[in-house]
């Protein structure tokens, strides 16, 4: 029987990159005319849709256009992002039972440039700059073109849309509270579990069948 696979979400899931994302929005907002803004923990209840439309009010047709300028402006950031504690130590224990992979919406480059940093690069399925509304059909794609079986893959991630994409496409969803989205609006994706730290993470996930 294959090992199981585990496909992981990348920024506030195994990398805290918010405040090179809060930075980069900040010096974007003269540009897209938006209001600055220095206590973003009160929008950690709003999925990334309503954020984009509802805070920083821009237009559908401008959305691409900002996460572009986003991910160009995050390369001279990378200085600010590090991996969760305990993080590194974790994927590489997990390796040696699962299959690991990655559905982001980051940029490659940038991606690689942190994994090969702190050594993290354990990750046999990759798929990157994910759009805001795509990720329920890269995660299937993923598993379709590397023959993977559905009913092996689970999925860890902190967003919601991240729990309505696995959802939708009938794959265990496990929420980790330590990212971009609050605890309160990720419990209304019905993960199959919900963790509030990496430690708890690893072992809910090695008591799982590995084989």
């Amino acid at each position: 029987m294959s090992k199981k696979v585990i496909l992981f979400d990348f920024d506030g899931t195994l990398f805290d990159s918010r405040c090179a994302f809060e930075d980069c929005s900040n010096q974007l907002a003269i540009k897209y005319r938006f209001k600055m803004h220095e206590n973003w923990d009160q929008f950690r209840d709003m999925p990334a849709r309503d954020f984009f439309s509802k805070v920083l009010k821009l237009p559908w047709y401008q959305i691409p256009f900002f996460i572009a300028d986003t991910k160009r402006m995050f390369r001279e950031k990378l200085h600010m992002v590090k991996p969760f504690d305990h993080i590194p130590e974790i994927l590489k224990e997990l390796n040696n039972f699962y299959e690991l992979g990655l559905v982001t919406s980051n940029n490659e480059y940038i991606v690689k440039e942190l994994l090969k940093e702190y050594d993290m690069d354990h990750f046999s399925y990759t798929s990157y700059d994910v759009s805001l509304y795509s990720k329920k059909s890269r995660i299937k794609n993923l598993i379709r073109k590397n023959d993977i079986d559905p009913e092996e893959v689970i999925y860890v991630g902190d967003e919601y849309r991240d729990g309505k994409a696995c959802n939708e496409a009938n794959i265990p969803f496990v929420a980790v509270t330590w990212g971009f989205n609050s605890k309160k609006i990720l419990e209304t994706t019905a993960p199959k579990k919900m963790v509030d730290t990496p430690e708890e993470l690893f072992e809910f996930l090695m008591g799982e069948d590995v084989e």
